[in-house]
């Protein structure tokens, strides 16, 4: 008896090759999405570790206004906690790629250039070759490796440098480099390149510092004990007659884009987990099938002694076989899928993926889910199949003789003014309702994560138009170190197609709190009288007013690390080494991650020691795409390095809301592909549905042929049950998205912008999801609607 079973069993793999391959292949998208996601997250947190491990991280780096020397950077290291430091210069320049090429001469992208003092002994925040020449001599220039995102420099050639009095200069592309933890070039839009001080000094900069980056020492892992550090090695340049324009002090041993990688994908991990729970909803459909089919063969096994213990283990190794070959497809497509995907994400992060092999665990955790949703999803539908008995078995017509007893199944007979395959449909749609539920809920939640992808990304971007508006402007101007704000001002409106300029300050600053610790840096942003240039939007309190002297807005995620805060408290900061009192007054929106302060200029002026001067100027213009502000900006630039006054960098807001959807657009496809996987599987669990359906209304459909049916209308009654199906998914689908949109878009708020996202359902989305789910239908029932309509009345009267 027991070969007899496992030839049957071995039989039905290979003589029903759709069905083999419809349950193979939900299996196999379940645990190929779990593999992906998992093993990319892997590789990619891997290589996050290990670029920023190699790179020798900064604890804390200091970028002064002003430059300093070598003895001070001594000074530095000497300093209790410090284990090393390092003096760098980073000035910004104007770069033409391609200064020979007639088609591609002329157009300029800013660089920046930074001189390390010896590229051969480098202790922290290292910058390493990855071809051409390195280190670069004397008149060559490297190229951070993120720059080829955004220009095709080879190497050999002369680019062009021009400076900032006007002057042009020719240095030879020696290679390439890659400095581990640094923002990618398409971030910002401008290209990082290293030079040596002589080629600086050549192009007309003093051979000082004006960065220093510290590393502290093994014993030193507290945040509070490194911020303590950062705050006496601020107060040791000051001493030194160095203003501290502004200071970072990043999370100890985590890469910067780390928190935004874990989060996302958690979120693709949890669509995985969730592909493989919708494809087990296929499994007991398809059980379901396979038991209708069987029931017979049940009957007849029992009659010749079969044990229903013995049966069940039978089917049960079916699926075990089914679930073996889903793994053998699932496990090395997944691992190409999962390298593929950590290398796309590494290089939109400027990292290098860790390795091509995916870890052990990995490859045991899609083991582990390829065999035990299977088999958990097939106890309950094998154990109720084997369990009939002989004569139910030998006697089964497949007529549901419960059908029409219902509410839903009378309300559903009084519909009127259909045609009758269609009314056929209907009704025959809700007369298995289990069955109803399991194929509706593995379709709704690939609707739902489908459409929920789209809100959020139409949320995020909602949100980012919001932070557009926030900031409204369309260039902001920085400068090489601050001037009269007059005189910027003025200057900047000398530029054809400016409409309106603002000269800002900025300054660092630390809070100091009432137990007299100190909080980790902030940035104070000094506004004119009635600034237009910002449209906050008020949370708490009001906006400032002119002239008010000692009053403070911060955005509200302040309150991440500062809870005590609130309107009407006063609040100490340490600006340029002194403290000052100032007043809350209100608490606005958080446009970005990091928290602001925003005070009144002229107040931060008399604090820093510095009256109207501005550290950058915020413009608008006449015309407000992408071109118009990369011509305004450049345009801007010239102009005020023609009148001697230096612009260390620009920036359009174009280029930076450009970047950042091109960076969520990525994520969106990777999901929505994913979301298009869970819809496979739930075609594939429709098709199930509709060849079960098929099998158990036989007679059903050899009765409707006697009496004069033809094979179009057999057909149009069940590819029309499938598309009521769909439609029907795609209601539930919709109104399932809600919800889950609504938490996803407030859990990457928090992560983002410490805030929940602007929640703006997507109707792109929905709209999608009608037309996927509708050929899904129509595919998923064409095979068995054919079979159904080819079925005989003498098919009917042999399957009595």
């Amino acid at each position: 008896m027991g070969s007899v079973r496992w030839r049957k069993v071995l039989r039905d793999v290979t003589a029903y090759r759709a069905r083999t391959v419809a349950v193979v292949g939900s299996i196999a998208i379940g645990v190929f999405a779990i593999g992906t996601i998992t093993g990319a997250s892997a590789l990619l947190g891997a290589g996050l570790d290990q670029a920023y491990a190699a790179g020798r991280p900064a604890a804390v780096t200091l970028y002064t206004a002003t430059g300093f020397d070598r003895e001070l950077v001594d000074a530095v290291e000497r300093m209790p906690g410090v284990e090393v430091a390092q003096g760098r210069r980073s000035v910004v320049a104007w770069l033409d790629p391609f200064p020979d090429d007639p088609v591609r001469r002329g157009g300029t992208r800013e660089v920046q250039l930074i001189a390390l003092p010896d590229f051969e002994d480098q202790e922290i925040d290292r910058v390493l070759p990855r071809t051409g020449q390195f280190p670069p001599g004397r008149g060559e220039i490297v190229f951070e490796r993120s720059a080829l995102r955004l220009v095709d420099i080879g190497e050999g050639g002369e680019v062009m440098v021009r400076t900032a009095d006007g002057r042009e200069h020719r240095l030879r592309a020696a290679g390439l480099a890659y400095e581990p933890g640094a923002s990618p070039a398409y971030y910002f839009g401008r290209l990082n390149a290293y030079v040596t001080f002589e080629t600086l000094g050549d192009l007309g900069w003093p051979d000082s510092y004006n960065e220093l980056r510290v590393r502290v020492t093994d014993e030193v892992t507290d945040p509070a004990q490194i911020q303590q550090i950062a705050d006496d090695v601020r107060q040791r340049i000051e001493r030194a007659g160095t203003p501290v324009t502004f200071a970072v002090v990043p999370s100890p041993g985590k890469h910067p884009a780390q928190e935004i990688v874990t989060a996302v994908f958690l979120v693709l991990g949890a669509i995985g987990f969730l592909s493989l729970f919708v494809a087990g909803f296929l499994i007991v459909n398809t059980i379901n099938v396979l038991m209708a089919q069987h029931i017979r063969q049940i009957g007849v096994m029992k009659v010749i002694g079969g044990r229903t213990r013995q049966i069940f283990g039978m089917y049960l190794t079916l699926i075990l076989l089914y679930a073996v070959l889903a793994l053998l497809i699932a496990i090395p497509f997944a691992a190409l899928a999962a390298i593929g995907l950590a290398t796309v994400a590494a290089g939109l992060l400027n990292v290098d993926v860790s390795g091509v092999i995916v870890p052990p665990e990995i490859v045991a955790l899609e083991v582990a889910a390829g065999l035990a949703m299977p088999l958990l999803a097939a106890l309950i539908p094998i154990q109720r199949g084997v369990r009939i008995t002989v004569h139910a078995a030998i006697t089964d017509t497949g007529i549901d003789e419960r059908f029409g007893r219902g509410l839903v199944d009378r309300l559903l007979a009084r519909l009127q003014g259909l045609s009758r395959p269609m009314l056929l449909s209907i009704r025959s749609t809700f007369r298995r309702k289990a069955r109803l539920a399991l194929t509706l809920a593995a379709l709704t939640l690939g609707g739902a994560v489908f459409m929920t992808i789209f809100t959020v990304r139409g949320s995020l971007f909602a949100t980012l138009d919001d932070t557009a508006r926030y900031f409204n402007y369309d260039v902001q101007v920085q400068l090489s170190e601050p001037a009269r704000a007059t005189t910027v001002t003025n200057e900047v409106l000398r530029v054809p197609g400016t409409v309106a300029a603002e000269p800002w300050r900025f300054a660092s600053a630390l809070r100091i709190r009432p137990d007299a610790t100190e909080s980790a840096s902030l940035v104070v942003f000094g506004l004119p009288a009635e600034a237009e240039t910002v449209a906050p939007v008020i949370q708490e309190g009001r906006w400032l007013l002119p002239g008010e002297g000692n009053a403070l807005v911060a955005t509200s995620n302040i309150r991440r690390d500062e809870p005590d805060l609130d309107v009407g408290d006063e609040v100490v900061l340490r600006i340029a080494g002194k403290n000052s009192t100032w007043m809350l007054v209100g608490i606005v929106q958080s446009p970005t991650f990091a928290p602001f302060l925003y005070v009144d200029t002229e107040t931060l002026g008399r604090v820093t020691g510095g009256m109207d001067r501005a550290g950058m100027v915020m413009v608008r213009t006449g015309s407000h795409d992408g071109p118009a502000q990369a011509e305004a900006a450049r345009a801007i630039r010239e102009h005020l390095e023609s009148t001697g006054i230096g612009v260390a960098a620009t920036t359009t807001t174009s280029d930076v809301m450009g970047t950042i959807y091109t960076v969520f657009d990525t994520l969106v496809i990777i999901v929505s592909l994913m979301a298009v996987l869970l819809g496979v599987v739930g075609g594939l669990g429709l098709a199930g549905t509709m060849t079960m359906n098929v099998v158990e209304r036989s007679r059903e459909i050899g009765v409707i042929r006697a009496i004069g049916a033809t094979d179009g209308a057999v057909l149009r009654i069940f590819v029309g049950e499938g598309i009521v199906i769909g439609l029907l998914a795609w209601l539930l689908g919709g109104a399932l998205s809600l919800p889950l949109s609504k938490v996803l878009s407030d859990a990457l708020g928090e992560v983002f912008v410490q805030r929940p996202l602007a929640f703006s359902p997507s109707l792109v989305g929905l709209g999608l999801w009608l037309v996927i789910v509708i050929i899904l239908a129509v595919v998923g029932t064409l095979t068995p609607a054919h079979r159904a309509s080819r079925i005989a009345v003498r098919e009917v009267l042999g399957y009595e």
